[in-house]
Order: C-alpha cells, then structure tokens, then sequence
C-alpha cells in the first residue's frame, strides 16, 4: 500500500468516525425531547387509583388525636416499622422454675392424670423437639420403648418431602433425674391413661387409621385435640415467662437447652 492510499484510508475512516458520532448526538437529542414530552404529559387519571398524598399533608381529626394522642404519632410511624425487622430471639432460657415446679409435685408415679398429662406433654415436645400436632399424630401401636430410650413414628405432620406426606421418627433418651425422665413419664402414663386403644382417622387423610397417644381422662378411648397437647405444654412452659413476654414455644426451649448443653460441653 502505498502513501497516497494510506492517506485516503485514513481520511474515509475519519469521515466514518464523524458521521457515527453524529448520528450518537442526534439519537441523544431524540432521547432527552422523549422524555421531556413525557414528564409534561399529564397521566390519565384511573377510576379506581388514589394517589398517596404525602405525609406532611396528612391531616388527622382533633377528636381522634384528643381521644388517642399517641395515634398520629403511630400512624406515622407504622409504614417505617413494617419495613424494620422484629426479633423473636431468645438466647437464654432458665427452666429453674419448671424443675422446682415438678420437685414440688413429687415422683411421676403419683401424679393426678391431670398433671401427669401435662407433665408428660411437656417433656416429649421439649426433649422431642416436637410441635402439638406432631404429637397428635404419633401412632402409639408402633412406638418402641426402652430402658434407654422411646422411639415414636409421627404419621405425616407438617413437613413434607417432594410434596408428598412422611413418617417421621423421633427418638428420646432417658435422663437420670427421673423426675425430669421422659421415658419414664411416657412409662407411666402409658400404664395410667393410654392403656386401652385409641383409634381415629388421620387429620388430613381419613385412609390413615393412628392409635393417639394423648387421651381424654375421663375418656381414654377418645384423643384429645391439638388444642388440648398445646395447651398442656403451656400450661408448663409459661412457669418460666417474665416481664410479660409471651410463652416460648416447646421445641425452641428444647434447641435452645440442647445449645446450651453443648457450648458447656466445648
């Protein structure tokens, strides 16, 4: 290639070069007259759609604010802390009450039903982690028991794999406090109340047929509700509230004694 061809391809790439750059300047002007001819044009207004007015123009009436005098400050406030996060944790959980509790019963073996109930259905969810309606749905013909240990099937509860329902097995070891011994209480009211059959259609599928566990008293042919295991377990667990807080649940005061136990240990 010579010079004079060198310079003509040189100056053609230049011409190309200019004419792009002036078709990207068009095309930004194009742009910007777009949107400055949409922000001038006035939206349709909707039938149905209210715009929010903003907050310093809201105004609230003198009788609410005289009734509730925190309202306007709530109302304002609410959209700000329904978008903050509200911590539920509890990292430090003292049961010294519920052992005190049971110390003042006596032996598990002389309990009321009553007590032996709720003493029962506390220690299974918090030792078994459980929620009231896994222990509703245990199937107590195929539990097997131990010295050591008692080994209950949870016949579909909440959780599912793929959609589809499970048996879930749960196993409790046995304590050497026998007073504070699930296995022994399971022992006991097994002996005392869940000693005749019990048989009634699973919650959510009526082909299922579950021996339960928890009983009525005066009744122990008939199972007791979800409601009534819940209550049972609350009953215990709320020895151990203050400050008005609410009732932990069963299974967090279980993971959380179970974390516990295992820091102490390293």
């Amino acid at each position: 290639m010579n010079q004079d061809n060198l310079i003509n391809l040189i100056g053609d790439l230049a011409e190309q070069v200019r004419l792009l750059r002036m078709e990207n300047t068009e095309t930004q002007k194009a742009v910007k007259q777009l949107q400055r001819e949409e922000n001038n044009t006035p939206q349709t207004e909707l039938p149905h759609v209210v715009p929010r007015a903003p907050v310093a123009d809201l105004i609230f009436f003198p009788e609410l604010s005289e009734a509730n005098p925190l309202a306007e400050e709530d109302f304002f406030r609410n959209p700000i802390e329904e978008m903050s996060i509200k911590s539920f944790v509890e990292f430090k959980i003292d049961i010294a009450p519920i052992v005190s509790y049971f110390q003042r019963l006596g032996p598990t073996n002389l309990l009321s039903l009553k007590d032996l109930t709720e003493k029962t259905c506390w220690l299974l969810a918090v030792c078994g982690f459980m929620r009231a309606s896994d222990m509703h749905r245990i199937d107590d013909v195929r539990t097997t028991l131990s010295d050591t240990s008692v080994c209950f099937v949870i016949v579909a509860p909440k959780e599912k794999r793929q959609g589809r329902p499970i048996e879930r097995p749960c196993e409790i070891k046995a304590h050497n406090n026998k007073l504070m011994c699930p296995v022994d209480a399971y022992r006991i009211y097994k002996q005392k109340v869940a000693n005749v059959p019990c048989t009634s259609p699973h919650v959510n599928d009526n082909d299922i047929i579950i021996n339960h566990l928890f009983r009525y008293i005066k009744d122990n042919s008939k199972p007791i509700s979800v409601d009534s295991i819940s209550r049972n377990i609350k009953s215990i667990a709320k020895l151990i509230v203050t400050n008005g807080k609410q009732i932990p649940k069963a299974r967090a005061i279980g993971a959380t004694l179970a974390a516990s136990a295992e820091y102490r240990q390293t």
